[in-house]
């Protein structure tokens, strides 16, 4: 049986922080360059955490939207032992509907600071994080899930960032699954 490690991790985002302008990424079809240059949605998530993985519904609602207001959308798999083909056929079982691409060497991860998943980050047309967090309230800090989320933290900064309004700060701290540990040759990187 597999045990999955659940933890909170406290994150606050940087306003300083910013994506490198070119990361590339590993794509089912070859190379995927990261969206870091344009208006871009990034949501982390991984294919054996099973609180990542009950987000796929809604993980697709919110990209649907994002991708209407003209929002690149990719799904970020940093788990190094997962292949593109692998990350593509979660995908498609899932239902999500964007572009997927695995970061093994976490390359955008260690720049946006995410440390579990899920979790999403926004980026404006310059690579300027403005939001870095959780999707909503669905699971206590405690890691018990309710029986329906009473704030959506993702949404709210989506809908601020299209209206061209502030963007809040999640109301909470986002609760997963720790990020797999790369190999000590991608550590040093």
């Amino acid at each position: 049986m597999l045990a999955i490690a659940l933890v909170l991790f406290a994150v606050a985002v940087d306003p300083a922080a910013c994506l490198p302008p070119r990361i590339e990424l590993a794509g089912a079809g070859g190379v995927v360059e990261a969206p870091t240059r344009k208006r871009a949605l990034l949501i982390f998530l991984d294919s054996q955490c099973p609180v990542s993985n009950g987000y796929s519904p809604e993980f697709a609602r919110i990209a649907k939207t994002a991708a209407k207001a003209g929002i690149a959308v990719l799904g970020v798999h940093s788990d190094p032992s997962l292949s593109p083909a692998k990350a593509e056929e979660h995908a498609r079982e899932h239902g999500l509907g964007f572009a997927v691409a695995v970061d093994a060497r976490q390359v955008l991860a260690r720049a946006t600071g995410v440390r579990l998943v899920p979790q999403a980050v926004l980026s404006d047309a310059n690579g300027r994080v403005v939001y870095r967090g959780r999707i909503d309230d669905l699971r206590t800090p405690e890691g018990i899930r309710r029986p329906a989320a009473t704030r959506h933290d993702l949404r709210d900064a989506l809908a601020a960032f299209i209206d061209g309004k502030p963007v809040p700060p999640p109301s909470g701290e986002p609760f997963g699954c720790p990020l797999p540990q790369p190999p000590e040759s991608f550590r040093k990187e």
